[in-house]
């Protein structure tokens, strides 16, 4: 990560225990650990002379334990290299955790290990004692582990120093290693989506009155979608002659746009048709159409508006290439029995009604034949402009359900 070498060893050093050494080949740094073969154990020590007043200086406790560091920052390579972090195990003291950064690359499971490790050595009392001896080992050297007699454990070999009785080693007991390894998860990665940003697709619609709503105002959307979910929304504007009115955003949230891919025959809109179907080719392949039953029908569910009628659906099969096959219809909702009644040919406009369209402000937005909208998003060279479809359809009044004809004589 750039910086001093010594920052970087000192950084990995609270991890991975180094060893850093200088001979005839120059500085030598290797971790810290336990050799494979057989460890060197030190000859008996010298008798000392006054044993009562060097005893404190020859063996001794450090007295302040290290704090103990709780949790370690890496990079997980199984999350696609984001930070992760791994906390060893045992009980928290209160305040703020201490958290050692590891320039480093692993997988969650040594990283824990790491972590356990570096806490175990932080617990662990170092004793620490000058052992005295007569013989020089050309085997032992800064950095050698060794054992000495009558203790246990394993003994670092800090430095030796030649004196008038003797040469003097000093030795670091290392702390025990954990035994049990312990598996850790590296969570769920959200990578983000490596895909072009694809160009923006829009239509604005007015739609048949709710009832829900007063009869004199227009219900005006605006259905924004994309191929992929690259796209992250666009702005929208209102086409006033030469100028455009600014309408706020649409949102990430794609709306389901399509068109007819086979002509839909017409219908007389009286009773709900099992066998009827319509295939829809939708602007975007990922993006599904669910089904619902009847009783999803009677609460408005799977509401499409295919050029100027409204139908519902109760099957929806995938076909492949974002094409689907709509079957169980109920056509003519809303009022829109006359569209029904006409048919709709290859190529008409299909939106899905949920909550994915934007409403606009049919003050900026009138229901007009000439109204235009625009959007522009991250991904579109230059606007991208649509005529409002069915503009007056929202304040049409409802077919009469009793229809009758008279003939004055």
């Amino acid at each position: 990560e750039g910086g001093p070498l010594a920052a970087s060893l000192a950084a990995i050093d609270q991890v991975i225990p180094l060893i850093c050494t200088s001979g005839k080949d120059g500085p030598i740094i290797a971790p810290r650990a336990v050799p494979d073969g057989e460890i060197i154990t030190l000859p008996a020590q010298l008798a000392l002379r006054d044993n009562g007043s060097d005893e404190a200086r020859h063996k001794q406790r450090s007295g302040v334990p290290t704090q103990e560091p709780a949790a370690l920052r890496y990079y997980d390579e199984d999350r696609d290299y984001q930070p992760g972090v791994q906390r060893a195990i045992g009980t928290r003291q209160v305040g703020r955790e201490l958290m050692v950064d590891l320039p480093a690359t692993m997988n969650a499971s040594g990283a824990r290990q790491l972590a356990n490790d570096s806490a175990n050595r932080a617990r662990w009392q170092h004793e620490t004692v000058l052992w005295r001896t007569s013989e020089i080992d050309p085997r032992l050297s800064p950095g050698t582990i060794v054992r000495i007699p009558d203790a246990p454990g394993y003994w670092l070999l800090r430095s030796w120093e030649w004196l008038d009785r003797g040469i003097e080693l000093e030795l670091e007991r290392l702390a025990p290693g954990l035994t049990t390894a312990r598996i850790s998860d590296p969570g769920e990665p959200l990578p983000p989506s490596d895909l072009v940003i694809p160009d923006t697709r829009l239509a604005a619609i007015e739609v048949p009155a709710d009832g829900n709503a007063n009869p004199a105002a227009s219900l005006i959307f605006a259905a924004v979608s994309a191929e992929n979910n690259a796209w992250r929304g666009a702005a929208l504007f209102a086409v006033q002659g030469t100028a455009m009115v600014d309408l706020g955003t649409s949102g990430s949230q794609r709306a389901i746009i399509g068109t007819l891919f086979e002509p839909l025959p017409p219908s007389r809109a009286l009773l709900f048709e099992p066998q009827a179907k319509a295939v829809i080719e939708l602007v975007a392949d990922d993006i599904a159409l669910t089904g619902t039953s009847i009783d999803g029908l009677a609460a408005g569910a799977n509401r499409l508006l295919v050029g100027g009628e409204v139908i519902q659906f109760v099957r929806a099969a995938p076909l492949g290439n974002g094409r689907w096959e709509l079957s169980g219809l109920l056509r003519g909702r809303g009022g829109t029995e006359h569209s029904a009644a006409q048919g709709h040919p290859a190529q008409t406009l299909a939106v899905l009604l949920d909550d994915s369209l934007v409403a606009l402000d049919q003050e900026l937005v009138p229901p007009l034949p000439t109204t235009r909208i625009a959007a522009i998003g991250r991904g579109d060279t230059e606007a991208v402009l649509a005529p409002l479809a069915n503009p007056g359809l929202s304040r049409r009044p409802p077919c009469p359900v009793h229809p009758r004809q008279r003939i004055d004589p």
